[in-house]
């Protein structure tokens, strides 16, 4: 009983609900299974908590329990949500497979996820991705979603963006009729290699979404292009398309071209849409801290 209604609040996104069923099961003396220490590794990933699953890894492992292929996943998951954890996660996939399980799609997108934290992963990322590939490639819908996992950690950490733009040319041409998250795969590709006009072309071919524009504002600022940022941050304020990172992102390529002016009205206009901007957070963009730190210069020179 206690497992099921935890795994129903951890769907529902009631993780401290979770977290206090766990307590009142070990409160009265019962002992979780399994599926339960699965659910709580669950919950421990989605709140960056890797430590805390760590430890309860280890403690299934000492009351005699049997880790499934699904505690696995949700392990290296946990591993993969934070950056100091990207060899952890590779040992616990080699573990997982010694143990006699098949990784998963599921498995490997958390791999490449936690492999692509750090830079000088990347071999051990492409070399997890050609495994994915050589077990599920055979399905070309299957190596799209690949191909997507493995672009997405690519652009967010760095690696490097012309070997999968290549890679996304090859798998995207065996889909003959492409649905639109192929179709999104192709637009990430585009925008995370700075191939901004085909990129912008892509954008427009999907549906509009909030997450897209800030794809593509992300890559105006990498590629210092204020003028492109702040027509799109326009556009998305029209569409009621434009959230803080959007912003954040558009004030980041105005630093990077000295638009100050144009910056800070950019930013009056977004807060008088509505639009949060956290300017005061421990956790905010390096592109928002960009635009701070230039109009601290410029109030330092006056």
């Amino acid at each position: 009983l206690y497992t099921s209604v935890a795994r129903n609040a951890a769907r529902l996104g009631e993780l401290d609900e979770a977290w206090r069923l766990w307590r009142a099961l070990r409160h009265n003396n019962g002992e979780p299974d399994e599926v339960f220490f699965t659910v709580m590794l669950s919950v421990c990933g989605r709140r960056s908590e890797t430590e805390r699953a760590l430890a309860l890894f280890d403690e299934l492992l000492q009351l005699g329990g049997h880790p499934t292929d699904v505690t696995y996943d949700a392990l290296i998951h946990a591993c993969a949500s934070r950056r100091d954890y990207a060899d952890e996660a590779l040992l616990i996939f080699e573990r997982m497979k010694t143990a006699g399980f098949v990784p998963t799609l599921t498995t490997y997108e958390g791999v490449m996820r936690a492999m692509a934290h750090k830079r000088d992963h990347g071999a051990e990322l492409e070399r997890v991705y050609a495994a994915a590939v050589e077990q599920f490639g055979q399905k070309a819908r299957l190596r799209v979603r690949l191909l997507l996992s493995f672009a997405l950690q690519c652009e967010a950490f760095g690696q490097d963006t012309e070997m999968f733009v290549a890679k996304g040319a090859t798998v995207l041409a065996d889909v003959a009729h492409p649905s639109v998250a192929e179709l999104d795969a192709q637009f990430r590709l585009l925008a995370g290699a700075l191939r901004l006009r085909r990129a912008a072309a892509a954008m427009d071919a999907l549906p509009p979404s909030a997450a897209r524009r800030n794809v593509m504002l992300r890559s105006y600022w990498r590629a210092r292009r204020a003028d492109d940022a702040l027509a799109l941050a326009y556009r998305a304020i029209d569409e009621q398309l434009l959230n803080g990172a959007g912003v954040s992102y558009a004030l980041g390529a105005c630093a990077r071209a000295y638009y100050l002016r144009s910056g800070r009205k950019l930013l009056h206009d977004a807060q008088r849409a509505g639009i949060e901007v956290d300017l005061d957070g421990r956790r905010r963009s390096r592109a928002l801290r960009q635009f701070q730190r230039l109009e601290k210069h410029v109030e330092q020179l006056k």
